[in-house]
């Protein structure tokens, strides 16, 4: 347990920066655009809207047309909405949240592939990191799709060095939903998906226990 208290620390200071950064932005949006206003960005108030219509079983934009865009974030919001209201502060510190799962996943990856030193690095860096701290506290898909790519990774990580041992599969699935669910956070990381994929049956599939 001693062990762990450096990196509780750190994901202590993460989430008071994050969270002091989720205050000020949403100041800055007020003083941009008034009293009223919620967000800084446009791709905001589609996620605000997407999670509104959502609650009324559609999926529209903030001009009332059908979305066609990836729904993971959006249900995220509107599952926020359902149960604690629609207060874009608690929407900045939700994602505050999920950005303290990227610093936990950070260690547990480099620990993984080098050492509990590493690994303390590595959360360290991404609890100082100021594009972490900034895009977290916007009403954005980036620190969703940020921390699931994250847990791939993690469990790709697993699945290398459990080749060839039954639960291989397990590990494989893991990632695999992982991706799926970046990609339908943020679609442009479809591709990562794909590459993946490919990468597996090049490297891996001759192993795997299925």
């Amino acid at each position: 347990m001693r062990r762990l208290l450096p990196l509780a620390g750190i994901l202590l200071l993460g989430l008071m920066l994050r969270l002091a950064c989720s205050v000020w932005v949403q100041g800055e949006a007020r003083r941009q655009g008034g009293p009223s206003a919620r967000y800084l960005f446009p791709d905001s108030r589609n996620f605000d809207a997407f999670a509104r219509s959502l609650l009324h079983g559609e999926y529209r934009d903030e001009c009332n047309r059908r979305a066609w865009r990836t729904p993971l974030y959006a249900l995220f919001l509107a599952g926020q909405y359902a149960l604690l209201g629609d207060s874009p502060l608690v929407s900045r510190w939700l994602n505050n949240l999920l950005d303290l799962a990227n610093i936990g996943l950070a260690y547990l990856l480099a620990r993984r592939l080098a050492s509990h030193r590493a690994g303390l690095l590595a959360a360290l860096a991404v609890a100082l990191d100021p594009f972490h701290i900034y895009f977290s506290s916007l009403v954005l898909a980036e620190t969703m799709s940020a921390a699931a790519i994250m847990a791939a990774m993690l469990c790709l990580a697993a699945l290398l060095h459990t080749l060839g041992a039954e639960r291989t599969w397990r590990w494989a699935f893991a990632c695999g939903l992982l991706l799926a669910a970046a990609a339908l956070a943020k679609p442009s990381l479809g591709l990562l998906v794909i590459l993946v994929a490919i990468y597996l049956l090049i490297q891996c599939a001759p192993s795997v226990v299925w």
